[in-house]
């Protein structure tokens, strides 16, 4: 009896639909009670999918940083084997970890990708966030009606309960905005991807309809933005935008530039003024902070001094790594307080979990990602769509990079995301192949269980050139 084989791109999408409905299950009563089980879900999606397709063969071009991922899990076992101080459990729990956030390097290429269904899962993403960002900014606008209880009821019993609000022109104070999430502030995530990929959809899309739709995601999200008083994201957001801007201007596609700048920057003001109204001086106070010193200035008196930690301190005390699973949540879940270390960034959660090594090759994992996806975009065989959407995805890419500055991005659900986008939408252009020049020839032997075509069977696998 032949296995179940999973080969379509529709795979994906319905991976995106379980890791939503987890999110939105964390909304009712009966499951905020284990929300440890559902945050941890779409992690422990990554590993099942891995283990269904893992014995498939590969039909789809496989990323470049998938060569990357022996050498960081082999470093990842030897700093917790060698560590004088590792916890062996805790240390296996974040190997696991690190591993599902990766894995959609591997399983990727079993699966059946084109640019229509990376187009779906993006489409996917964005309403989804779009709708989050939309609620969140029904919250402050009528405050006490869009709320989750169980998330209010939980927060409302913490000693930070009073930190995670903010004060409304009307003189109220409510939480944060939290869209579709339980965690005060959660809104100007969803804004933050809304905006990301609306940007892709609105360099793709055609007619009125689609643009108008996107311009509506794109007000409610600076909306989010502004009320959720996350500097961070507003940072990240006009990084992404800048990105987009620069490197439409590099290819010279100067009227993609015109319509994405006008369309932006106005929904950027009229939702400013709307956020203002409901906040006044809650955000430009908040705001102000990012123009009133010198941006240098102000990271480094915030987030720098964890980059400071990392250059002075830990890279002295443990050059080689502390082994994995001494911080975070795999620590709180199955290590010890007594050899606990706290880590802000990105940089420091490499440095304790694998030392130097890990920094480079983690880095150099994640800097070819972006490289890739820059080489798409501008491709002399890159079909416009494909380009544009190279474009999008690049500019996404400097965003979550800019981010390992203040967040432990890839030990999140981000993480996961950003290798689940870069492996997709690089396996959807190299099989309709869009942007071959830098490959050489792939091609594997089917099973009579797979159905291919001739154009199929001849499609690209990627060697990385250093």
């Amino acid at each position: 009896m032949r296995s179940l084989r999973f080969k379509s791109d529709s795979t994906v999408i319905w991976l995106f639909v379980l890791q939503f409905a987890c999110q939105l299950a964390l909304l009712f009563p009966p499951f905020a009670k284990i929300r440890v089980v559902f945050r941890m879900c779409s992690f422990g999606l990554s590993i099942v999918l891995l283990t269904i397709v893992g014995g498939q063969r590969p039909v789809s071009p496989g990323h470049p940083s998938r060569l990357f991922v022996a050498p960081i899990l082999g470093i990842l076992i030897l700093s917790t084997l060698l560590a004088e101080d590792s916890e062996i459990l805790a240390g296996f729990a974040s190997i696991m970890f690190n591993f599902s956030i990766l894995a959609p390097l591997i399983w990727m290429p079993k699966l059946q990708i084109r640019l229509a269904g990376f187009k779906k899962v993006v489409l996917l993403y964005w309403l989804f966030h779009s709708v989050g960002a939309g609620v969140g900014l029904l919250q402050v606008k009528y405050p006490g009606r869009f709320d989750p209880t169980p998330a209010i009821n939980y927060i409302e019993g913490s000693m930070a309960a009073e930190s995670m609000k903010i004060r409304l022109a009307s003189g109220e104070k409510v939480f944060r905005p939290m869209g579709l999430t339980d965690q005060p502030g959660g809104a100007a995530n969803s804004a933050f991807a809304a905006m990301s990929f609306g940007i892709g959809l609105l360099l793709t899309s055609k007619g009125y309809v689609a643009p108008a739709f996107i311009s509506a995601s794109i007000f409610f999200s600076v909306v989010c933005l502004c009320m959720g008083q996350v500097r961070l994201l507003v940072v990240l957001s006009v990084i992404v935008f800048v990105s987009v801007l620069l490197m439409l201007l590099w290819r010279q596609r100067i009227i993609a530039s015109f319509r994405v700048a006008s369309l932006c920057l106005i929904m950027a003001i009229v939702g400013f003024f709307v956020a203002y109204d409901l906040g006044r001086d809650t955000v430009t106070k908040r705001l102000s902070t990012l123009i009133a010193e010198d941006p240098r200035k102000v990271y480094a008196m915030n987030r720098g001094l964890f980059l400071n930690n990392v250059r002075y301190n830990v890279f002295a005390e443990y050059p080689l790594g502390a082994g994995a699973g001494r911080w975070g949540l795999m620590n709180a879940y199955f290590g010890t307080k007594e050899k606990l270390l706290w880590a802000e960034i990105m940089w420091e959660g490499w440095m304790y979990d694998g030392g130097l090594p890990l920094i480079i090759c983690y880095s150099t994992a994640v800097m070819v990602a972006l490289w890739v996806a820059i080489r798409i975009s501008k491709s002399r065989t890159s079909s416009r769509e494909v380009s544009m959407w190279g474009i999008s995805l690049a500019a996404y890419n400097i965003g979550l990079i800019a981010t390992t500055f203040s967040f432990p991005v890839f030990s999140s659900q981000a993480g996961l995301e950003f290798w689940l986008f870069n492996s997709m939408f690089y396996a959807a252009a190299k099989s309709d192949r869009f942007a071959p020049e830098f490959d050489e020839p792939y091609s594997e032997d089917e099973d009579d269980s797979v159905e291919t075509s001739e154009s199929e069977a001849a499609v690209d696998e990627p060697h990385l050139i250093v």
